[in-house]
């Protein structure tokens, strides 16, 4: 499993790449790359692994991802085709003094959004327009559709997005360990799992591990492991009605009520049955 950096495939003197993955399902390997990525998710549903926080992506989301910042895609498989449309760019791939200049104030905020990560849920169907258009532009065009791309992400309001960070570019060893921890984590987080044997497939003692997972992540082992275990609860909960509170956190690697319901308090603001009410009224 070693892809930790990842290159992103482009012709020489191209400052801008088009992506189109259409997909089973999307890349899931924890990886980081020198370019900034902007994708669109035309269909597809999973995980989100931006920096060390733990998301959902799903049709229609927009998602920033800042250079050299670690992440994966990670589809749950729910539909027969994942389908992204990725814009891969350098800030200073139009020169270093490019985006200083005086004109370019008006997208820096973009780039403080980009720089940590970001989803937005609901872009303009003006943003949906100049991804699709990305896709048969001329290469003056696809410029001038960044530059329209990232005046739009400026102008987000705080409320509109989500925003991520926490995590800094990572060593190629680090890195590797940190893809196998949560490569294991999120195909196996309904398990019981211990700290021995996560340490061990990284060939660490327990000691060595914990000190390890925290400096690189700013979490503790099983703080992420709740994260993703809730996460994976959170969408349970909506899609899956027929199903208990107390079935969900089983499902979900829990075996004791009391402490889903104090983990899924303390990482959403809301408990499982408040948040199962409030999410079916908003869907009707």
């Amino acid at each position: 499993m070693k892809i930790y950096p990842f290159t992103i495939p482009k012709p020489p003197h191209q400052n801008i790449t088009i992506q189109i993955d259409k997909v089973p399902e999307f890349y899931d390997r924890y990886h980081q790359h020198e370019e900034i990525q902007l994708s669109l998710i035309v269909s597809g549903s999973g995980q989100l692994l931006i920096g060390n926080n733990v998301s959902t992506f799903s049709k229609g989301d927009l998602i920033g991802i800042g250079s050299n910042l670690p992440h994966l895609f990670k589809s749950d498989g729910k539909d027969k085709q994942s389908h992204m449309i990725t814009i891969f760019f350098l800030k200073n791939g139009f020169g270093t003094s490019f985006f200083n200049l005086e004109e370019m104030e008006v997208v820096e905020n973009s780039f403080n959004y980009i720089e940590n990560g970001f989803k937005c849920a609901n872009p303009s169907k003006e943003i949906k327009a100049i991804f699709t258009s990305f896709t048969t532009n001329s290469k003056f065009l696809n410029v001038l559709g960044l530059l329209q791309l990232l005046n739009s992400i400026a102008e987000f309001q705080s409320e509109s997005i989500q925003l991520f960070g926490g995590l800094s570019k990572i060593p190629k060893n680090q890195g590797e360990r940190l893809q196998t921890v949560m490569n294991y984590v999120l195909e196996y987080y309904a398990n019981p799992i211990k700290l021995e044997e996560v340490s061990n497939k990284v060939h660490m003692s327990k000691n060595a591990f914990c000190r390890f997972f925290k400096q690189r992540t700013n979490k503790t082992f099983f703080e992420f492991l709740s994260e993703v275990r809730i996460h994976h609860a959170k969408q349970k909960l909506i899609t899956q009605l027929d199903k208990s509170v107390n079935q969900i956190a089983l499902d979900c690697g829990f075996n004791s009520i009391s402490n889903f319901n104090k983990q899924f308090k303390e990482i959403t603001g809301k408990n499982p049955i408040y948040y199962r009410k409030s999410a079916s009224n908003y869907l009707n």
